[in-house]
């Protein structure tokens, strides 16, 4: 959430075998992007493809 009027960059952390998608665009994003004024945003991590095991047996 971005409650000022000016645009603000924010960045997601990173955790290994998972991405970030936005939950209302379709295509692939950067995971640090300028965030307008007065916007929300929301995310979905999900675990990447490809990495099925992410989180097993640790």
């Amino acid at each position: 959430v971005n409650g000022d009027r000016r645009q603000c960059v924010f960045t997601l952390p990173l955790r290994d075998g998972y991405e970030w998608r936005s939950a209302i665009e379709t295509q692939a994003i950067d995971l640090a992007r300028p965030l307008p004024g007065r916007t929300v945003n929301f995310m979905i991590e999900r675990r990447a493809a490809g990495n099925a095991h992410a989180g097993k047996g640790s």
